[in-house]
């Protein structure tokens, strides 16, 4: 569990499956897993009454408002941001997530030069191969490395840090631990080095911009995750806002704010889906960076997109409004990986203009 959200005033609550015929003194709590997609409430139990009573006294004890807001807990307690769609144990929120990845298999697949044999006319099902393996090596470096990020620049809980071990930081849940998109910028470069060398055998720069516009791809369709679940939308509009559904992440974090309140967290106020906007923008850096290898072989060309996404990033979060990130000096964690990445190309131009005229 990450956070909670308690209420200040004790209820009573019906205790149908484990004790029918008690009735026990209860607080409201709100938890989070690491799964943000998935809010489930949880009542804490505070004191149980040394008494029982007979099941057709509960509705006299029991006011009826009280009965009404238990029986929406109880509803709202099996239901994921609306609209939800579920595969099994898969949410909307890793849907999107699963539905890039393949797509971005393809693509990754479809951009190899040997992919078709022109001597027997077909497709070379050995790099077909290599290109898959490849691929899903650099899928899980990226996803790990988002994880990592999240760790090392989010702002963890107390009570979450306390729970942490080592372990749990470096050999972090792939699905469930909560996931930071700059990390797969910082960690795709040394992904594509290692499959390139130890993999494919090609050169490791050419490749690295052959496929860099499928990072901007799958990060896209991480944006459209995050709109799906709620998460890292943005600042408070009343005419270009959008009001996320109860058991959203904006749900549950506008109530623990304070700024809705009601018995179980209340659909957000209306915020600009600044996650669709960051979607819109990723899809179109994709586009122009593939085109772009296609017309020029630009050593550079993926670090020139990244840093077209950094100067993005950087102003985008202005306007970012989730609860729980890292600030340092009144600009987030995100905007400081931004001047990082500055700073880096800043670097990289001056050492490159350098070797030009030497």
């Amino acid at each position: 569990m990450l956070f909670q959200i308690e209420t200040s005033d004790p209820f009573y609550f019906h205790e149908p499956l484990t004790a029918p015929d008690k009735l026990c003194f209860y607080t409201k709590k709100m938890f989070y897993s690491r799964n943000i997609s998935n809010p489930i409430i949880i009542f804490q139990k505070k004191q149980s009454p040394n008494f029982l009573f007979k099941k057709s006294q509960q509705y006299d004890i029991v006011p009826s408002v009280l009965k009404r807001q238990a029986m929406t807990i109880q509803r709202s307690e099996k239901q994921d941001m609306l609209p939800s769609i579920n595969i099994g144990f898969l949410s909307t929120y890793y849907l999107f997530y699963l539905i890039g990845i393949l797509i971005g298999w393809v693509m990754f697949v479809a951009a190899e030069e040997d992919i078709y044999d022109l001597d027997r006319k077909c497709i070379n099902l050995k790099t077909v191969f290599l290109a898959s393996i490849a691929y899903f090596v650099v899928v899980i470096i990226c996803i790990q490395g988002a994880n990592w990020f999240h760790y090392f620049f989010d702002k963890i809980p107390n009570f979450v840090q306390r729970r942490l071990t080592w372990q749990d930081v470096v050999f972090t849940d792939l699905l469930g631990t909560v996931k930071v998109l700059y990390g797969a910028v910082f960690f795709y470069p040394p992904a594509i080095f290692i499959v390139s060398t130890m993999i494919l055998r090609k050169n490791s720069l050419d490749y690295l911009n052959r496929k860099g516009f499928i990072l901007f791809f799958i990060l896209g369709f991480a944006r459209l995750a995050c709109f799906a679940n709620g998460c890292c939308y943005g600042i408070y509009s009343k005419f270009f806002g959008v009001s996320f559904p109860m058991g959203s992440a904006a749900s549950a974090e506008h109530m623990k704010r304070g700024l809705t309140h009601g018995f179980v967290p209340p659909p957000s106020l209306p915020v600009i889906p600044t996650q669709i906007i960051s979607a819109l923008v990723l899809f179109f850096l994709s586009f122009f960076c593939w085109r772009a290898y296609k017309k020029e072989k630009s050593p550079v060309l993926f670090f020139n997109y990244v840093f077209y996404y950094a100067i993005f990033r950087f102003l985008i979060e202005f306007i970012r409004d989730d609860f729980d990130r890292a600030y340092w000096y009144n600009l987030s964690a995100s905007q400081w990986l931004s001047l990082t990445i500055f700073l880096l190309v800043a670097l990289g131009f001056k050492e490159f203009k350098k070797k030009a005229h030497a």
